[in-house]
């Protein structure tokens, strides 16, 4: 088994992300920060995320609830990360989007 060491920055302007497989190079990528929460069947809906990497229309979702991250999430209300929000609170969303998108690559 691989170890993956990573490094992530769920930050404001951007969810910037570094990581490494054991005895490989360094990978690096940017997300959008936005994030967004949207009904749980929104995802299957067609023609959803046409025209984003997959990095950029990413969604975590739980039960009834789903959030949309990256450049697909821009449009809903609310998406935007603002100074006065609390980051963590948005920042578990990115990370496991942050993490599917990697496992992605592999």
């Amino acid at each position: 088994m691989s170890k993956l060491k990573i490094v992530i920055d769920p930050g404001s302007s951007a969810t910037k992300v570094a990581y490494c497989l054991e005895n490989a190079s360094t990978q690096c990528f940017v997300m959008s920060p936005y994030c967004a929460a949207v009904p749980s069947d929104y995802p299957q809906s067609s023609g959803w995320g046409m025209g984003y990497t997959h990095v950029e229309n990413a969604w975590v979702s739980h039960g009834d609830t789903c959030y949309l991250l990256g450049a697909g999430a821009k449009k809903f209300q609310g998406s935007a990360v603002r100074n006065n929000d609390l980051k963590y609170i948005k920042a578990l969303y990115k990370i496991l989007g942050v993490l599917s998108h990697i496992q992605s690559q592999l």
